[in-house]
């Protein structure tokens, strides 16, 4: 006979089993089965360089008892090539039947596709006693490779390079993990490289380097040959999925050349949040920008999004975000209620790179999320492209800059003096700047020039030179306390005598000093053992700021009559207040305490201020007894004397504690309608 034990014993066990098998497929790529074979790709992600192949690892699982030939292809699709296909041959099985899985690759065209990630259809046709087929979907990436900029000498030598990558996790990045990139830098010029070495650099927050440098040297590179740099990257656990840009510089010195750089390019690499491989639903495609652009154009920038998961998406957010430095001319976000799965969507920005834009590369950030669920990883995609802007032939600008400003602390008092030392310059490697003027603009007058006006004149700064000035400034005493901004307007000429401006912005904390004064406590008079008493104190706030959570207590050699904390709250500057307490004095003699008050500056500081007092308290004197009266009965005669002084006694109390609540009473409604 079963037992309810065994019943349950058993079922643990089934849903263990079951828990287990399930955890295992959930990070597993999909896997497609016909009656005779199944399919299954066997990394998430097949990836290769555009114009080059990915290639693409499935295993088929054969029970069929015998051996199958067939063949795999393209589905249809715009993008990849669909007239190669690619034969296979699962193997027979064992005998008894038992099922056979084999490997096979197969290779992917990616000529003419963009960097991205696709949904990619695969159709596999074989023979088993008549013809059968199915269609299933792959994961690919396709990596970028930048245009290589190559510099031609004078000496007709030519230095070129080519820049390829590789991930010890070829599903990418993970969150929280360390993963090696791997640069190979190859020689593909006329002339040995010396002295040569790769940078990276990240665009973008969520990548930083793991314990390391970010230049790796190569030393020297003859023609042909190829070296290795190896950077550990780490993202941050809050990194979401996406493809992510690095921008790799190359330098080397060659035949009579000083050192320069050889190459600049930036390169993608895919990223996953959350510590584990994430299969997005969304897919960033066909993303098309100029490789680069001069100062003072517009360029479009293009791409597809893509809903490649099994449901539909609902208010779907496009964000394209270029920073400061390049100026969208149509809008940057998109918002789609509803996304059909399978759909796809173009959007196309136009921007524009003022004419004053240094030369240098401009990442631009695409970002899509969902509220479809709370599956934000799985809803939510970044990938990063950008462009190169050079500035027009013959008019590349010098540009003067606050490189680096100190005043003697990391903040600066209301009413005081300070000494404001700025280093001036000049970026440019091929042009002195002369006839220079500097002005300082601060933000609501907070700063003001004293012993010198608000500008001073420099005459000429060379190239890639710097200058320092310092300039006395006195802080207004009724200056607001937070960060104050100071405009550097800079005007200047270049070696042609060209005028330019530029303003750089530099801040300074301002902090006003809190200033809580209290009146002095004044004992009452007539203090005796055992009576209750009341003192009041009026205090101000006599400082420039408001006293946030002001609090006050009171403590000392008494017994209260009830509690002495009173909560005030903020208190503005310039207003006043009181605060009361009863007490009922403990013994004659020297009655000590403290009125605190705690409150906090606008920094969120904590400040504590202590009033003591001191009063004395005396024993009540005895009644002096009338000669010309009778003496005292003290045989039992009337007690009613006492009885009315008992009743007077207990209605000076009660009296007194009414008045009290009365005026506790007032004080709250006056604090209600101050609130309103």
């Amino acid at each position: 006979m079963r037992t309810h034990k065994n019943r349950t014993s058993r079922m643990s066990i089934f849903l263990l089993v079951l828990a287990l098998v399930i955890s295992n497929f959930a990070t597993m790529p999909p896997a497609y089965a016909a009656d005779t074979l199944s399919f299954h790709q066997t990394s998430s992600l097949a990836s290769g360089y555009e114009g080059g192949t990915a290639t693409l690892k499935i295993d088929i699982t054969n029970s069929t008892g015998a051996e199958i030939n067939g063949e795999f292809k393209i589905g249809t699709s715009s993008l990849f090539d669909s007239t190669s296909p690619a034969s296979f041959t699962a193997a027979s099985t064992t005998t008894p039947p038992a099922a056979t899985i084999t490997p096979v690759t197969f290779p992917i065209n990616l000529t003419g596709v963009a960097p991205g990630y696709y949904t990619v259809p695969i159709v596999a046709t074989w023979n088993d006693g008549g013809a059968q087929s199915l269609e299933f979907t792959c994961r690919v990436q396709v990596k970028a490779l930048a245009d290589v900029v190559v510099v031609v000498p004078p000496s007709e030598d030519v230095a070129s390079v080519s820049i390829s990558q590789d991930l010890e996790n070829s599903d990418g990045i993970v969150a929280g993990e360390p993963n090696d990139l791997t640069l190979i830098v190859t020689n593909n010029g006329d002339v040995t490289l010396t002295n040569a070495d790769v940078n990276i650099a990240f665009v973008g927050p969520g990548l930083s380097l793991d314990n390391s440098g970010s230049t790796k040297t190569l030393d020297t590179l003859s023609v042909g040959s190829h070296k290795h740099a190896v950077f550990p990257i780490l993202a941050d656990d809050i990194i979401k999925s996406g493809s992510y840009a690095i921008t790799v510089t190359v330098s080397a010195s060659y035949g009579t050349q000083g050192k320069k750089t050889i190459a600049t390019e930036t390169i993608y690499v895919p990223v996953v949040s959350g510590g584990s491989t994430i299969q997005t639903n969304l897919d960033i495609t066909s993303i098309a920008i100029p490789a680069e652009v001069s100062a003072g154009q517009d360029f479009v920038l293009s791409f597809s999004i893509g809903n490649i998961g099994n449901k539909d998406l609902s208010n779907l957010k496009i964000t394209v975000d270029g920073g400061s430095d390049v100026i969208n001319k149509s809008k940057n976000i998109f918002i789609e209620p509803t996304f059909k799965k399978g759909g796809s969507k173009t959007y196309a920005i136009t921007y524009y790179v003022p004419a004053s834009a240094a030369e240098k590369f401009y990442p631009i950030k695409i970002s899509v999320e969902s509220s479809t669920n709370t599956d934000a990883a799985s809803d939510a995609i970044t990938q990063y492209t950008g462009v190169l802007a050079k500035s027009a032939a013959g008019s590349k600008k010098p540009q003067l800059i606050i490189d680096n400003y100190s005043y003697g602390g990391s903040s600066v008092k209301a009413g005081s003096t300070i000494k404001l030392n700025l280093t001036l310059l000049n970026t440019s490697a091929s042009q002195n700047i002369s006839n220079i003027k500097v002005t300082l603009t601060a933000e609501d007058g907070a700063f003001i020039p004293y012993n010198s006006s608000n500008s001073f004149y420099v005459e000429s700064i060379g190239k890639k030179q710097r200058f320092n000035r310092s300039v006395n400034l006195s802080v207004k005493p009724d200056a607001v306390q937070k960060t104050t901004a100071i405009t550097v307007g800079m005007s200047y000429e270049d070696s042609a005598g060209n005028p330019y401006e530029s303003n750089d912005v530099i801040s300074i904390p301002v902090m006003q000093q809190t200033k809580l004064v209290v009146d002095d406590i004044i004992a009452p008079p007539d203090i005796f053992p055992g009576q209750p008493m009341s003192v009041s104190v009026q205090f101000y706030n006599m400082g420039k700021t408001v006293l946030s959570n002001l609090k006050i207590t009171a403590e000392g050699n008494f017994t209260p009559t009830e509690t002495t904390n009173t909560y005030v709250g903020n208190m503005e500057k310039g207003s006043s207040d009181y605060y009361d307490f009863s007490f009922i004095p403990n013994e004659a003699g020297p009655m000590t305490g403290n009125v605190i008050f705690t409150y906090e500056d606008l920094s969120g500081n904590q400040q504590v201020m202590k009033k003591a007092f001191e009063f004395q308290v005396v024993n009540m004197p005895e009644q002096p007894i009338d000669p010309g009266l009778p003496p005292p009965d003290t045989g039992g005669g009337s007690k009613l004397p006492f009885i009315i002084a008992g009743i007077l006694l207990a209605l000076a109390i009660a009296g007194f504690l009414i008045w009290r609540k009365r005026r506790k009473n007032k004080k709250a409604k006056e604090l209600e309608f101050l609130d309103e």
